[in-house]
């Protein structure tokens, strides 16, 4: 009993020895653990690229001479790097290849010429993107006051309006004709066709901005109904492109009137808003359109 109580005593003894040095601050020992850490550095890579979204866009059952109604896609700067100027264009010179009148087919007629497109502002105007209008047989009752020479006569056919205008054959280039030398000269009438004379002798000259490019002369019109419009005649005189946005080579040498479609820095994630809208003019035939791609490019 005796060593029994002497053994409680001193645990006793220990305890309170352990509570003093507890009660004194004598830090305790704390052991750390290892770190794991990585540094991580990502660089990207200067990439210039677009989105453009829906990625398909159909009109059905319009009627002739009348609107499709309008719809919008969404582009976004879906590259690394900003973005400034915005160019459109469609592909109507390759899906129309030949005069689409004669064939008396839908599908001879491209979607891209009858696409219109706006800038989504306060104001802002539909345009056509690359509309072509080709040669016609002369008309009857026409004027030559500017056209006596005239080898090449056709419409610009709108939505509501049709509007005679008629080409002289420059100084031939390449064996076939001259509508795109220094002495080409392109009129439309101001007036809306109505059969009479008065509205079927061309008397609105357009100024020429670039002739002599290849294959194209380039004019353009400050009043009348093709306003504002670069307007590019063909070599051999069959057929004339009306644009607004198309910056390729060689419609951008169409520097007085030619535009972009945005001007402003585009960041890299941020998007901005199109509208298009599909006008229809009258005298096509019914069915599909061929079908047309849209481009919307960085230059």
């Amino acid at each position: 009993m005796k060593k029994i109580r002497e053994f409680s005593i001193g645990i006793a003894v220990l305890v309170i020895l352990v509570v003093l040095m507890c009660l004194s601050g004598t830090p305790t020992k704390v052991f750390a653990a290892s770190e794991n850490q990585t540094n991580v550095t990502v660089q990207v890579a200067s990439v210039t690229q677009m989105t453009v979204l829906p990625n398909v866009i159909s009109w059905s059952n319009v009627n002739p001479g009348a609107i499709g109604g309008m719809t919008y896609i969404q582009i976004r700067n879906s590259g690394s790097v900003n973005i400034t100027g915005i160019s459109a264009y469609t592909d109507t010179l390759t899906t129309e290849p030949n005069n689409p009148y004669p064939a008396g087919t839908s599908s001879a007629f491209s979607s891209g010429s009858v696409l219109m497109i706006r800038q989504n502002e306060t104001g802002a105007g539909y345009n056509y993107t690359d509309r072509l209008e080709w040669n016609i047989t002369r008309p009857a009752g026409t004027g030559t006051t500017n056209c006596a020479n005239a080898l090449a006569w056709g419409y610009y056919r709108n939505v509501s309006n049709e509007y005679i205008w008629c080409l002289t054959n420059g100084t031939e280039i390449n064996s076939t004709h001259g509508c795109n030398s220094t002495s080409t000269t392109f009129y439309i009438e101001q007036d809306a066709d109505n059969g009479t004379a008065a509205s079927r002798d061309p008397d609105l000259g357009a100024t020429s901005d670039s002739l002599e490019q290849p294959d194209w002369g380039i004019f353009y019109f400050s009043s009348g109904p093709l306003a504002d419009y670069c307007v590019a005649t063909y070599r051999d005189c069959t057929k004339i492109l009306i644009y607004k946005y198309d910056r390729r080579s060689p419609f951008s040498a169409c520097t007085t009137k030619i535009a972009y479609l945005r001007n402003t820095t585009l960041t890299p994630g941020d998007e901005f808003t199109v509208n298009l809208d599909a006008w229809v003019p009258k005298g096509i035939s019914a069915g599909w359109l061929a079908s047309s791609w849209l481009t919307i490019e960085s230059v």
